[in-house]
């Protein structure tokens, strides 16, 4: 093959590809030695090529000369790429491991992983004075009680875990996100009051939390500092990092966290400071009655707030304290954190002080919100037949909400009875009418099935017969 003379072309095709092959050497390090010897086998046949090729008179120097230059060139390249592969692998060997790139996939994740944690972290403190959260428990509650994992565990084992029990302690909760976390929490003594997000200085330097040692054996450590930011640090770094961090905790009259030591204990709180060095050396009491619930609930204790809601789903109502109980149970419907068990807690607790919240907090929802379901089955808790049952008829006729919609005009009781009667006949809800007659009606109820008009609703008179044959069995077992 000879490119020289016959070829118009000015530069040797071998040539250029000599090239090509030789920076790719220089760029993937991984494949560097293998590229980088093709490169200079490609380029000396380049050579040889060009050689071979040029006339006795010359007629095709020009070419040769800048062909000849592109193929040194590329035996230059394959060579630099050999090299720096070499360098490399003497350097940091673990570059060349299989297991590097899944490493590096898991860092970025976990990356992104810890900067949400960061954020919410950060957006509990704001709404508390600065305090940043007691524990990560606090923060990861968020999201549900099944998936805590999540945002706690590295990609390559982040197995399903064991659920958080309803009646599970606040001291058994923070253990099981203790033992499933990637990542040491010692931010639980700061308060961000006073600090600056100043470049290299103020809350970009106070550690909140850190990865643990074994995540990323002798490589590194994924550090989130209290302005948001995740730097990912050698165990050099890392070591200086702490250093910085307890010189602000020492201007912040904390004490120094030591590296991979005990988390410092969230500071105890008073009316008239928001931050203060005397750490809690009691147990909080513990939650027995509903009074004991209530005094939880209006605390600002994010933990005991929980436990008390906790408390209340496991405790039938009581006439006496529903109302209050209501009450500070819909102030806590508007915390994500507690917005979930304290819907599922108005379903037994809640009264006509809630329907306004619930109603407004429903009209902002969209259609396939997975919250529309507990909204409904809280409005149907309230009891107020004039102010929900009129709403929850509307939500009878999506096929999204209808089955939550029966349930809540269940729960409102036997008064609902009169407003589903009219409905029998009609053609959209006339089936869900018989259901919850079915489970709460009476002999008036009985009375109304039986006339019904089955014309609009071809399977309505089934479903009213069904429904009958309920009422009587229930009504006939009824003293």
């Amino acid at each position: 093959m000879a490119f020289y003379p016959e070829s118009k072309t000015p530069v040797s095709a071998l040539a250029v590809g000599a090239v090509a092959l030789g920076l790719c050497a220089m760029v993937l390090v991984y494949a560097g030695p293998l590229l980088g010897a093709a490169a200079v086998v490609m380029g000396v046949w380049a050579l040889v090529v060009i050689k071979k090729g040029v006339g006795k008179e010359g007629e095709s120097r020009g070419p040769a000369r800048r062909g000849k230059g592109l193929a040194g060139l590329g035996i230059v390249a394959g060579v630099a790429g050999m090299l720096i592969s070499v360098a490399i692998y003497v350097a940091a060997p673990e570059w060349f491991s299989l297991e590097h790139p899944r490493e590096l996939l898991n860092r970025m994740v976990d990356a992104k992983r810890a900067e949400v944690l960061l954020r919410e972290a950060l957006r509990k403190a704001k709404a508390d004075d600065g305090q940043m959260p007691p524990h990560l428990a606090a923060v990861v509650l968020k999201w549900s009680p099944n998936n805590y994992h999540i945002l706690l565990s590295k990609t390559s084992h982040a197995t399903l875990l064991p659920p958080i029990r309803s009646d599970a302690t606040w001291q058994e909760i923070a253990e099981q996100v203790d033992a499933s976390s990637d990542y040491l929490y010692v931010g639980a003594d700061v308060n961000l009051t006073g600090l600056t997000n100043e470049a290299g200085g103020g809350a970009g330097q106070v550690i909140v939390l850190y990865t643990k040692k074994d995540v990323y054996p002798d490589h590194g450590r994924l550090v989130g500092y209290a302005d948001g930011h995740v730097d990912w640090v050698t165990a050099e770094e890392l070591k200086r990092a702490f250093t910085n961090s307890n010189q602000q905790r020492t201007g912040m009259k904390l004490p120094a966290v030591e590296m991979d030591g005990p988390p410092p204990a969230p500071l105890a709180r008073t009316a008239a400071t928001t931050q203060t060095t005397t750490q809690i050396t009691e147990a909080p009491k513990e939650i027995l009655t509903v009074a004991d619930a209530m005094e939880a609930l209006k605390t600002r204790d994010l933990n005991r707030r929980q436990t008390a809601i906790r408390f209340l789903l496991k405790t039938p109502s009581e006439p006496e304290s529903r109302r209050g109980v209501s009450i500070l149970l819909g102030q806590c419907v508007a915390e994500p954190a507690l917005r979930l068990e304290s819907l599922t807690a108005l379903k037994t607790w809640g009264t006509t002080e809630n329907v306004l919240g619930l109603t407004n907090q429903l009209n902002t929802l969209k259609e396939n919100d997975p919250l529309r379901p507990y909204i409904l089955l809280a409005l149907g808790g309230t009891g107020d037949v004039g102010q929900v049952a009129g709403r929850l008829i509307e939500e009878l006729k999506k096929d999204a909400t209808r089955p939550s919609a029966i349930e809540a005009l269940v729960i409102l009781g036997p008064d609902v009875e009169t407003v589903m009667i009219p409905y029998l006949d009609d053609p959209k809800i006339g089936r869900a009418a018989c259901e919850v007659l079915a489970k709460v009606g009476t002999a008036r109820s009985v009375t109304a099935l039986k006339t019904v008009n089955p014309k609009n609703n071809p399977g309505l008179k089934r479903e009213a017969e069904d429904a009958i044959k309920t009422i009587e069995t229930r009504i006939g077992a009824t003293p």
